[in-house]
Order: C-alpha cells, then structure tokens, then sequence
C-alpha cells in the first residue's frame, strides 16, 4: 500500500499552477515548494523537455501541440496539461 503520494491531483496543502496556459514562450509553476524535477511530454509518452530545480519553463523552441506536464515536488507528483501555441 502507497501513502503520502499524489499523482495528477492537488492536494489542498500543496496546490500547483501552471501558467500561462496557454504559452508561447515562458511557462511559471507556481506552489508552495519549488519543483524538484519538471518534464515536459507528448502526448504520444515522448520526454522531450526536463527541467531541475526550476519555476520557469522556456517553451518557444517548442512546436506548437498539447504537452503533459509532470512535476515532482518532494513526495508529490502532479500532472498538467500544457497548450503551445
């Protein structure tokens, strides 16, 4: 039995936003711990970003889809969806 994570859901001790969303350039997270890993995926499963330690994400080398993006602060894991535009 798994306790203490969270996948894909925020919790109202640690919430986490994303934004703006949709982006062209820079993309913010926002919570209350600072981000411990951010990756950046197609929707096909394909990691084509990944950031450590970081509250500012560049997107403007990225082509223009919906991404998933999966952040890891401390024992929390949420996902968010990512418009490019």
């Amino acid at each position: 039995m798994l306790t203490g994570y969270t996948l894909g859901l925020d919790t109202p001790q640690h919430p986490i936003l994303l934004y703006p969303n949709p982006a062209s350039r820079v993309v913010y997270i926002q919570g209350s711990r600072l981000p411990e890993k951010v990756q950046l995926y197609k929707l096909n499963g394909q990691l084509v970003d990944e950031h450590v330690r970081s509250k500012a994400i560049a997107v403007r080398d990225l082509r223009p889809g919906v991404y998933l993006v999966k952040i890891r602060t401390g024992s929390q894991v949420v996902s968010r969806k990512l418009v490019v535009y």
